[in-house]
């Protein structure tokens, strides 16, 4: 009995660990190097400091993003905003901001 149970948690742990390996990036999404971290994050703590002032529209997120995602192609990959057509909300944090602004492949 103690055997089977042992068995079955083994199996149990293992499937565990599939599902959150594999739940962990969406398709498109990417593992960033340091220089893309760097960049990624330079873009996060810059708009950080600006929503902590006023409100930012879609439309000036979409002109933000447009324009750093241009940027971007030299380095492989881009900013994808995952509630697109949405405000971003004065006084977000950082890890909202991560949240919602994620690194994609380029497409």
């Amino acid at each position: 009995m103690k055997r089977n149970i042992n068995v079955l948690m083994g199996a149990f742990l293992a499937i565990s660990m599939l599902v959150l390996f594999s739940s962990c990036t969406q398709p498109g999404w990417i593992v960033l190097d340091k220089e893309q971290q760097l960049i990624y994050s330079s873009f996060i703590v810059e708009l950080t400091g600006e929503v902590q002032r006023e409100e930012m529209s879609a439309v000036d997120i979409e002109e933000k993003l447009e324009t750093y995602n241009k940027a971007l192609k030299v380095f492989k990959f881009r900013i994808v905003d995952t509630k697109a057509g949405t405000n971003v909300p004065k006084g977000s944090t950082y890890a909202y901001l991560k949240k919602r602004f994620l690194p994609a492949k380029l497409k």
